[in-house]
């Protein structure tokens, strides 16, 4: 389980349930399982560093995703598609460390 601050207060969520985390200036959207995306009161860079060991991949300077929810890459692979139905962009600088985590090429 992973702790998250917001303007409310604590909670806590298992890390399967992150399907994905966007930045917003100094707040992260997370994108959860069958749930409304919660807004914490910290930095995408603070989680990205959080769930390093849980292979989260950031593959844009806005987003980050957790590789158990991804469904399919894009043909021109420019995007990411995720069980929750959203896609999410592949930033040119960061396709070849995406794939490398993703074992393509």
């Amino acid at each position: 389980r992973i702790a998250v601050p917001s303007t409310q207060g604590v909670f806590f969520f298992t890390v399967e349930e992150v399907v994905r985390m966007e930045a917003d200036t100094s707040y992260t959207h997370i994108h959860l399982v069958n749930k409304k995306p919660f807004v914490a009161s910290k930095t995408l860079k603070h989680f990205e560093e959080m769930l390093e060991g849980f292979d989260f991949i950031r593959c844009h300077k806005s987003h980050l995703v957790n590789p158990r929810h991804i469904t399919r890459i894009s043909n021109d692979h420019d995007f990411i598609l995720l069980t929750d139905g959203s896609k999410v962009e592949i930033s040119r600088r960061k396709k070849e460390e995406v794939f490398q985590q993703l074992k393509l090429r």
